[in-house]
């Protein structure tokens, strides 16, 4: 185990899931069959029908493509492990504990939860991804030794 930098700085993790390609790839090409299809409806003369199917699956695709934007969104957790305290925020919420109000760690898959000490709030935190991501496994040692630190016991030699 190693101990926490000099200067005990702040420390940042960045939980984000995986881009949505799939979903990315199916509204290009809707948006790409929908621009088609109005533009030949206007060019060739072909039916109104034509066109309204075309705005339909244009409208679908930029809604399929902000949709996993904001699922991407919205899954993004930052940490910041600081000194006295750990600050987490996802989805424009932040919410602060300190190292000293850590009652309990446990982990449960990709799910970390502090419990805090005498009923005082906890948190918890899902990686999007798997537990054997190498940020959720940095995150992990570093809590550990914010602990550590924060009740005082030092790393065996």
């Amino acid at each position: 185990m190693t101990s926490i930098p000099p200067g005990d700085l702040d420390q940042r993790f960045v939980l984000s899931a995986k881009p949505p390609v799939r979903a990315l790839a199916i509204a290009s090409g809707a948006a790409l069959v929908g621009a088609l299809l109005l533009v030949l409806s206007a060019v060739l003369d072909l039916p109104v029908v034509i066109a309204v199917i075309g705005a339909v699956v244009l409208a679908a695709g930029v809604a399929l493509l902000v949709s996993a934007l904001v699922l991407v969104a919205r899954l993004r957790t930052t940490l910041v492990l600081g000194a006295d305290q750990v600050t987490i925020v996802r989805g424009g919420e932040t919410a602060t504990l300190p190292w000293a109000q850590v009652g309990g760690v446990t982990l449960q898959g990709a799910r970390l939860t502090l419990t805090g000490k005498d009923g005082a709030p906890g948190a918890s935190v899902v990686n999007p991804r798997s537990s054997a991501d190498p940020v959720f496994l940095s995150l992990l040692t570093a809590v550990q030794q914010r602990l550590d630190a924060d009740r005082g016991y030092s790393p065996l030699i």
